[in-house]
């Protein structure tokens, strides 16, 4: 009878996941809709880039998932269970001896699961900041630390510009010896290079 168990476990679940995934998508285009329209003004008036809007959508995105689960997962048992309910096909399980409370463990399992999803979305994501609502507040803090950002990388290509360009008109003697036939004793290595140029006056790093 366990081929015959795991049999029915699959096909419940085959009817459960269909709506469940179905609802699960729909109510988070739902509400992903009802947060660009909340933060419209906000977008348009910051004139926000689309990589930017992606990135609060996707930060966004496990505030809304810990909503959608659950009714996704309460929409696909009600679908689910009403059509087996429907075309009598509980009455005929019932009626080979299969309890009530075995047909539910497929259900009870699929809701652990998703309630063990729920949960690490609710207690590491959200609390550890892997995650934010897009809220004023927090559109105010990134757009800061993101002009910060960008000042410091604009100021470190500056440097490095003027620092380009300050090499570029740059010309250095290094003197070595050599014999008759004009071949160096040795060689000029990158030591060399470093100390002419600290010489005239620009610091180098030596490596």
């Amino acid at each position: 009878m366990k081929p015959l168990f795991a049999r029915l476990d699959r096909y419940v679940l085959r009817e459960i996941l269909g709506p469940l995934g179905l609802g699960f998508l729909v109510y988070t285009f739902i509400l992903l809709l009802q947060f660009l329209f909340t933060s419209a003004e906000m977008i348009i008036r910051r004139g926000l880039p689309a990589p930017i809007v992606g990135q609060l959508v996707l930060y966004s995105l496990p505030n809304i998932v810990v909503l959608t689960i659950p009714m996704a997962l309460l929409l696909g048992v009600l679908v689910g269970v009403g059509r087996l309910a429907s075309d009598s096909e509980l009455v005929a399980l019932r009626s080979t001896g299969i309890s009530v409370y075995r047909l539910l463990r497929p259900v009870i399992l699929l809701s652990a699961v998703l309630t063990l999803v729920n949960g690490l979305l609710m207690i590491y994501l959200l609390p550890q900041g892997k995650a934010t609502a897009a809220t004023a507040e927090n559109v105010a803090a990134f757009e800061a630390r993101r002009a910060e950002l960008e000042k410091a990388a604009a100021d470190k290509k500056a440097s490095a510009e003027a620092r380009a360009a300050q090499l570029a008109e740059l010309e250095v003697t290094i003197t070595a010896s050599a014999g008759d036939e004009g071949k160096l004793f040795g060689s000029i290595g990158t030591h060399d290079i470093a100390d002419a140029l600290t010489a005239s006056g620009v610091e180098v790093a030596k490596s």
